[in-house]
């Protein structure tokens, strides 16, 4: 048998183009349902454990993917933005907790989240250092953002300009550093969260300056009118872009607090009738929506498994594509290898050594590829981006 094995290595290193190729070929058609399989299993179970934390996500009537992909895992949503107000009629209406959501803008090409202190509690968060945002201008990090960008409790982080070149659009916001989440290997992880009135700060729905109703406290070209106790000033006013002790009582908004918006609001019912009851009761509405993530998601699940059946298809034609290419070239090395076969059954070995030849050959072929193909696996796993956070 050893010497068997030293005939079939010698073969194999003479024709070492045909065993590449075949050895290519055979890994490609292993590794394709392979990595298919895998990655699907995988994605699922990060998809589903998501939307398995979250019952229900109310938010504008309209694309049901749209409000599920930005309330789970912060995507930007095309869909309009409800208002506060709604926040208050669903908490009215169920014995469960809502909880609002602004998405929308970056800090340093991190989602800027504003919520509430619900959140935390409902998603099992915790802090590996400092607190949760405790008054406007506090920023909670992940501990993703928080490694890429090397900042902890106490350093300053900016808000991303929604754009630069329109002096109408709010600037940067300077945001102090509260705290680091724990790891979740979640979008929670690669996130800011502030506190939602932080959020509409960014927005340029609330802002700050300094008196402007007392006499003499600003020029009169600023003041465009005055009425009473109300001043309108000219939009060349320098607003506070940091919250600090001494100008937190400057910050105020100018609408109703029912009529900010919000990207979405999640509700964690007190059990199934509360949500079945609130869902049915919501969805009557023409102008909102109440969805369940987790159908959502096997919605899109299912879209992903149709393709995959078609990706389990092809990698079926090129297995059986694959194998008779192999029986092809092995048939025809067969002939051309006639008169080594002869010269060996002359010096005495068998004609099932010959075969035994031609099976170590295939099955050192057929190593090869499986390994490859494992090697293959395990590196594009790997490598493969985490479609949580692509989310």
């Amino acid at each position: 048998m050893r010497g068997l094995l030293h005939l079939a290595g010698a073969h194999a290193r003479h024709h070492r183009w045909r065993s590449l190729l075949l050895t290519f070929c055979l890994t490609v058609a292993f590794l394709l349902p392979a990595t298919t399989r895998q990655l699907m299993a995988r994605y699922e179970q990060d998809l589903s454990a998501r939307a398995e934390t979250t019952p229900l996500v109310a938010g504008t009537r309209g694309n049901r993917f749209d409000l599920t992909l930005g309330a789970l895992y912060f995507r930007q949503s095309t869909l309009e933005p409800v208002h506060m107000g709604l926040l208050d009629e669903i908490q009215k209406s169920g014995r469960g907790v809502a909880v609002p959501l602004h998405t929308g803008h970056l800090a340093r090409e991190a989602t800027l989240v504003g919520t509430s202190l619900e959140y935390y509690e409902q998603r099992g968060l915790k802090t590996t250092a400092g607190s949760l945002p405790m008054m406007i201008g506090d920023a909670l990090v992940g501990s993703a953002v928080a490694a890429r960008l090397g900042v902890g409790p106490g350093d300053a982080l900016n808000s991303d300009p929604t754009n630069l070149y329109d002096i109408n659009q709010p600037g940067a916001t300077h945001l102090s550093v509260c705290g680091v989440l724990a790891p979740t290997a979640t979008p929670d992880d690669d996130a800011v969260f502030v506190d939602i009135k932080t959020a509409w700060m960014v927005s340029g729905l609330v802002h700050g300056h300094g008196d402007v109703t007392s006499p003499g406290a600003l020029e009169e070209d600023m003041i465009l009118s005055r009425s009473g106790d109300s001043v309108s000033v000219s939009p060349a006013l320098i607003e506070h872009d940091q919250v600090s002790k001494e100008n937190l009582w400057d910050f105020h908004l100018h609408a109703s607090p029912e009529e900010l918006p919000l990207t979405a609001i999640l509700y964690f019912p007190a059990d199934d009738k509360d949500a079945t009851m609130l869902k049915a009761e919501f969805n009557r509405s023409a102008v909102h929506q109440m969805v369940v993530p987790r159908k959502v998601v096997d919605e899109l699940l299912n879209y992903a498994f149709k393709i995959k059946r078609l990706l389990d298809g092809v990698a079926l034609v090129l297995f059986l594509s694959t194998l008779v290419f192999g029986g092809l070239v092995l048939s025809l090395t067969a002939r051309l290898r006639k008169e080594e076969f002869d010269m060996l059954h002359a010096i005495g070995c068998s004609r099932s050594a010959t075969w035994k030849l031609v099976a170590l050959e295939l099955l050192g072929i057929i190593t090869l590829a499986a390994a490859g193909a494992a090697a293959g696996l395990v590196l594009l796993i790997t490598l493969a981006p985490d479609l949580v956070r692509v989310f």
